[in-house]
């Protein structure tokens, strides 16, 4: 049996061509009658919500939503001891693999301005890659010292560490997210050029998409922004993501 997650022709043409005998697929793919069973694509639900419909169309029930990442307590005090962890401490993602998925590196500083004046410490995450970004956000805060930046400076499994000790993680659609969701840590994900709709999942946590733009979610190719004016990365105002955070923190 084969699943087309995919409605492009190369997916249903693929299994039929395979000779996979229970072939199944959505109504509005291309080459939809090379399915020997096909489920309507419903839009406004998460895409991995619509791929589990295949499943439960052939009587197969989806094993778990949630997601769990192991983090043991020796870890965590290792990553608090090795990087002088503050208690209560907000860690922030400002990074992601391009440009139309980051939210504005201003207001990335501004929200920063408002969670340390709030009295919370603040962590900055990244990778190597990611260090250039976190600098200018830095550069932009109008007193960095109560922020703490290890972009760069953490393997995936300290990443793991910090994320879990976390009070909020705030970040853009990009890979901390999922590992805030799979550890248990409340996530405020800022949504720039995509759709929530293939982001992390189950949305659990808070999210923010920009609202009244017409090109939102940037379609076909989400990096490259077609009105040139990358609108969508300023859309999401810093205050409105602070009182989610406030929020999650209540909650």
């Amino acid at each position: 049996m084969g699943f087309g997650v995919q409605r492009g022709l190369r997916t249903s043409l693929s299994l039929y061509l395979a000779g996979v005998k229970e072939r199944v697929g959505f109504q509005n793919a291309e080459l939809s009658f090379l399915y020997t069973k096909r489920v309507a694509h419903k839009w406004g639900i998460h895409e991995v919500e619509r791929n589990q419909n295949l499943l439960k169309a052939v009587g197969i029930k989806p094993h778990t939503d949630s997601l769990f990442l192991p983090v043991s307590e020796e870890d965590l005090q290792k990553v608090r001891d090795k990087f002088r962890l503050p208690e209560r401490y907000v860690a922030v993602s400002p990074s992601a693999n391009f440009l139309p998925k980051r939210w504005a590196e201003g207001h990335f500083a501004k929200l920063i301005d408002l969670l340390l004046e709030e009295g919370f410490k603040v962590v900055l995450t990244g990778g190597k890659e990611d260090t250039e970004v976190s600098h200018r956000v830095l550069s932009l805060i109008k007193d960095p010292k109560g922020v703490l930046d290890l972009s760069g400076k953490t393997s995936v499994g300290e990443l793991v560490a910090v994320i879990k000790l976390a009070k909020v993680l705030v970040s853009n659609d990009s890979a901390p997210v999922h590992i805030a969701e799979a550890v248990g840590t409340p996530a405020v994900s800022v949504y720039c050029a995509t759709s929530s709709h293939y982001g992390f999942y189950p949305r659990s946590g808070l999210y923010f998409e920009p609202r009244g733009l017409t090109c939102h979610p940037c379609k076909p190719n989400p990096k490259v922004c077609k009105t040139g004016t990358l609108e969508c990365r300023y859309a999401v105002k810093p205050e409105e993501v602070f009182k989610g955070v406030l929020n999650l923190l209540e909650g």
